[in-house]
């Protein structure tokens, strides 16, 4: 239990208290200190303190060369570059996190621009964000960038017509190859005769990740060379071997002798 010695000193304390909400204050630093006088006239005055009032949010921008939103890099590696900037700055940090949201990497700065190499990355979604803290407890975050490690080129095998194959029609042959990727972008066909380049077709396989695509071109008799070569959406590229097909409409000609 307390004692009355006790009692009264902690009704001092509370009785013999001043206190005051100074409201409305703009940005800026201010300093303040307390007088007491007693009835006898004697005054005295506590040291004098300083506050900064700060409500303005710090600034914080990415620059280049960081990959743009929704980038697809065929690298291990990604960059971040950014820059910051507040009165009363006291830190930035950039993070960079994998596709279930775990921190990968976390890289903080005092100073205004912070570059950092994020190296060693598997093949699969990042997370790339930063943000900028002042003394005064503001931050400020720049958006979210998704970024695409893929490294592996797309995978194509060709299926007809058949390599060194003989067709007796010449109208509406469709080239077929399957395609899969985890990212495709596009396919071209390219056909060539004896003169040169008869044919490219480009067809959009964004969204796609497997496909059995055909390509139906008209021909004339002739022997061709044909392939396909596959883009997806971090410029990983493949170009199948080369197939030859034979067109021959013209019948054999037989006579009695």
């Amino acid at each position: 239990a307390l004692s009355s010695q006790e009692i009264k000193a902690l009704y001092n304390a509370q009785a013999n208290q001043y206190y005051n909400n100074f409201t409305g204050l703009t940005t800026g630093t201010y300093t303040y200190q307390g007088y007491s006088q007693d009835m006898a006239g004697n005054v005295n005055v506590s040291e004098m303190r300083q506050v900064n009032v700060d409500t303005i949010y710090p600034q914080i921008n990415f620059t280049a060369p960081t990959p743009s939103n929704n980038t697809y890099l065929s690298a291990n590696w990604t960059v971040a570059n950014i820059t910051f900037s507040d009165a009363n700055l006291k830190n930035a940090t950039i993070w960079l996190f994998n596709s279930t949201r775990a921190l990968i990497n976390s890289t903080n700065s005092t100073t205004s621009s912070l570059y950092v190499n994020f190296s060693g990355l598997s093949d699969g979604i990042y997370y790339l964000n930063a943000s900028v803290y002042d003394t005064a407890g503001n931050v400020n975050n720049t958006e979210t960038r998704t970024i695409t490690i893929d490294t592996l080129n797309p995978n194509v095998t060709l299926i007809s017509p058949a390599n060194l194959s003989y067709l007796n029609y010449s109208s509406n042959v469709n080239f077929t190859a399957n395609i899969s990727d985890t990212n495709l972008a596009n396919a071209t066909l390219y056909i060539y005769n004896s003169s040169g380049l008869y044919n490219s077709t480009t067809t959009t396989l964004t969204g796609i990740t497997n496909t059995i695509i055909g390509t139906v071109v008209s021909l004339i008799d002739g022997i061709y060379t044909w392939f396909y070569q596959i883009f997806d959406l971090a410029g990983n590229r493949f170009t199948t071997a080369n197939y030859t097909v034979t067109i021959d409409t013209s019948f054999p000609q037989i006579n009695f002798t």
